[in-house]
């Protein structure tokens, strides 16, 4: 199954031959990224223009719950995206050509939106400035999309209008 391809025709998915992995097309030929040590299952998620690619893994767990990581794959190299403390799970949605990742950090309870930027996860609730208005009322839960200027869409739940979930968009200045 393909998820993104980039401006160079280069397609990242999930091969689902033989369980699940994270894979990419280049030039007609499938290479298989694979995902972190001791993975269950990968799927890919999304490739910058760089040939980054975004994925994530599905790791053994000791409770009912699926614990998964994020990683990203560059030159053959995969690097693992940490959850924000103290949760167990990240799941990243989408990477720029900076290499900054947007997602979800996770345990069992509510998502925190996430921002990676050097694999160092950061709470976007954090980076919403002091006087936005919106900041007492809404608690951004999942990262969706990035762009090349750093603008990211985030979901969140505004405390107003319970049970309801709104798109934001954000430029987040990240120290």
């Amino acid at each position: 199954n393909a998820e993104q391809i980039n401006d160079h025709g280069n397609i990242v998915g999930t091969d689902s031959t033989n369980g699940q992995r994270a894979v990419v097309w280049r030039g007609g030929a499938i290479r298989e990224v694979g995902g972190l040590p001791g993975a269950l299952a990968s799927r890919g998620i999304s490739i910058n223009d760089r040939d980054v690619v975004l994925g994530n893994s599905e790791l053994p767990s000791d409770s009912l719950f699926q614990k998964s990581r994020s990683f990203i794959w560059a030159r053959g190299q995969l690097s693992e995206l940490p959850p924000l403390p103290p949760h167990t799970s990240s799941e990243g949605a989408g990477i720029n050509d900076a290499g900054v990742v947007i997602g979800s950090s996770f345990t069992e309870g509510p998502r925190i939106a996430t921002l990676w930027r050097n694999r160092v996860a950061v709470n976007v609730n954090d980076l919403v400035a002091a006087d936005d208005p919106l900041k007492p009322f809404v608690t951004l839960t999942e990262g969706r999309l990035i762009n090349d200027r750093g603008e990211i869409v985030v979901l969140g739940n505004d405390s107003r209008a319970p049970f309801s979930i709104g798109s934001y968009l954000l430029t987040p200045t990240v120290p």
